[in-house]
């Protein structure tokens, strides 16, 4: 993803179900995601080119 937003809904490759973005390092080309799942998990640092938006690509694990 070249220009990941804060509040975006997206996967990412090799992470399982959904997530919402939290926060953009764009100095670092990484960005922090949130599971939507209930008390789902943050991923730290994750970097852009993992990360496709909700329904904008073809997941591997999800039936978008």
């Amino acid at each position: 993803m070249k220009n990941p937003q804060v509040g975006q809904l997206v996967w990412a490759e090799k992470l399982t179900g959904t997530f919402v973005i939290v926060a953009v390092h764009p100095d670092q080309r990484l960005a922090d995601l949130q599971s939507t799942e209930a008390l789902g998990a943050r991923k730290h640092g994750v970097p852009f080119g993992m990360i496709h938006a909700l329904g904008g690509d073809i997941s591997p694990v999800s039936r978008d």
